[in-house]
Parts: structure tokens; sequence; C-alpha cells
């Protein structure tokens, strides 16, 4: 058995609700779920533990499965963070969730732009849970995310 607590596809969407309702990013289009069977998948295999056998790696999978497989119609990086975010606080780890949200609001968009792989993700997430905050040399290796991510966005000519 195992000693973590997990939740379903149906509290993740009305997890996803609050996103959308509280962000105001729903305007009018259909928001929902979109791959029902991706967010069912990443949900299911946080629990296998020979897989994923401790917080941190659950934590990553579930963060960057969420954020990169597009579960939903619209909001999928906020509710990736959102999604850690309880999954931490159900499992006991609810101190932690004030600097991961603020942790991941970058990062989670990296990992959109494929900027941090699942890998450097997991020793971000690692150093979070252990460390309570992120090492020196990961915070050196953000420095050089930023750099790209700002790089990225100059050469896509997108005005933000």
């Amino acid at each position: 058995m195992s000693r973590f607590l997990y939740f379903g596809a149906e509290q993740a969407y009305e997890h996803y609700n609050n996103v959308i309702a509280i962000s105001g990013s729903n305007t009018g289009i259909l928001s929902g779920i979109l791959h029902r069977n991706l967010l069912e998948s990443a949900l299911t295999h946080i629990q296998v533990d020979d897989y994923y056998p401790d917080m941190p790696h659950k934590l990553t999978h579930l963060v960057y499965s969420i954020a990169k497989s597009h579960c939903f119609t619209d909001g999928n990086k906020r509710t990736a963070i959102v999604l850690g975010a309880y999954f931490l606080t159900i499992n006991g780890y609810g101190n932690l969730v004030p600097k991961f949200i603020v942790e991941m609001e970058n990062i989670v968009l990296w990992v959109a732009a494929n900027l941090v792989s699942k890998d450097k993700l997991l020793v971000i997430i690692d150093d979070l849970i252990v460390l309570g905050d992120l090492s020196e040399d990961t915070k050196l290796g953000l420095v050089g995310l930023l750099e790209a991510y700002d790089s990225l966005i100059k050469d896509s000519g997108l005005n933000i």
C-alpha cells in the first residue's frame, strides 16, 4: 500500500475550473478537458511506485505531464502548478506550497517552451522538497534558462 494520497480526474477538473474562474481566462470559448485520457494517465502513473518512488518523482511527473500534454483547453500551465500544490498539500507538504507556487510560475513556462527537461524539473522539485529552496547550482542554471527564454521570446516577434 502506497504511503501517498492521490486524487482523480474529477478532483483535477474541479481545480481546473477554479483556475479558469479565478484567472478570468474563460473568454466564452469552450473550456474543459480536451484529452481526458492524458489527464487520467498522468494521475494514474504517479501511483506506480516502481517508476515514481518518492514525492519529487511523483510531483515532477504530475507537473510535467499536465504542463506538456494539454489535457485542458486552456490554463494547462496554471493547472499544473495548482495540481502540484494540491498534491503537496494532501501529502503533508503544505508548508512548501507558497515557495513551490512562486518558483513554478516561470519554470512551468520554460517546461512548456522545451527549455526545462523532465530531468531538470526533477532537480528543481527535489531541491524544493529536500532543501526547502533552490540550491545555488540550480539557481545558476536557471539564470541561463531565463536568458534562453528571453531570446526565444525576442526571436518569436511576440511583444510580451
